[in-house]
């Protein structure tokens, strides 16, 4: 029905972990024994599953993939080094990152975060061209009545255009997009052969 929010995910290292970007961290990962660092996930499959596995393979390094079954575990697990790292929102390492525990190395969207000026985007880190977005969006069944349909729309547009609700979001690096329903069908189904590409195309398995 709507593409509510978007928002990049950051790459949250733990402090051990050398350089003080993506570009640095990978010319010393290139350097290193495969598997010598490992990053945390979601879960299988999970956006935060593919980005690493989609860039290890265009900077060709080799890092080891553990998932875990949610945000609040990944972090756990950078904050403890059992995991080097993990992609997430701002929102979910802003605090480490604040208290300096977790060190950002990337952003994955097309433009630098207001709130980390100085963390590079990984097109700027030696992948022009790449960006990745995590996102919200509100469905609903197919059998909804199309008048029904219209009002929740609106409403949901009315709620993304109040300066209030903007802000708030903003402040939590989400980008608001509010689109319509058809602009919502065609992003799912871009993003959806996209990473479905990418999975056929380097024999990834998603059934660990």
């Amino acid at each position: 029905m709507s593409l509510l929010v978007r928002f990049a995910l950051v790459l949250g290292a733990h402090p051990t972990v050398p350089g003080a970007t993506l570009r640095q961290f990978l010319d010393r990962a290139r350097t290193e024994p495969a598997n010598r660092y490992n990053y945390a996930s979601t879960g299988v499959g999970s956006l935060n599953h593919l980005i690493p596995e989609n860039l290890q393979r265009l900077a060709g390094v080799d890092l080891l993939h553990v998932p875990y079954g949610g945000g609040g575990p990944a972090v756990q697990a950078v904050l403890g080094n059992t995991s080097q790292m993990t992609f997430l929102s701002h929102a979910a390492l802003r605090g480490q990152i604040q208290a300096a525990r977790i060190k950002p190395l990337a952003v994955t969207g097309s433009r630098r975060l207001p709130e980390l000026p100085d963390v590079p985007t990984v097109a700027e880190s030696g992948f022009p061209g790449f960006e990745a977005y995590s996102w919200i969006g509100i469905f609903v069944p197919a059998a909804t009545p199309g008048a029904t349909v219209q009002k929740l729309g609106a409403d949901f547009q009315a709620v993304l255009a109040d300066g209030e609700v903007r802000s708030k979001l903003g402040a939590g690096s989400f980008e608001v997009v509010g689109s319509t329903g058809e602009q919502l069908d065609r992003h799912l189904r871009t993003e959806h052969d996209r990473w479905a590409k990418f999975v056929k195309d380097s024999g990834l398995k998603l059934d660990d």
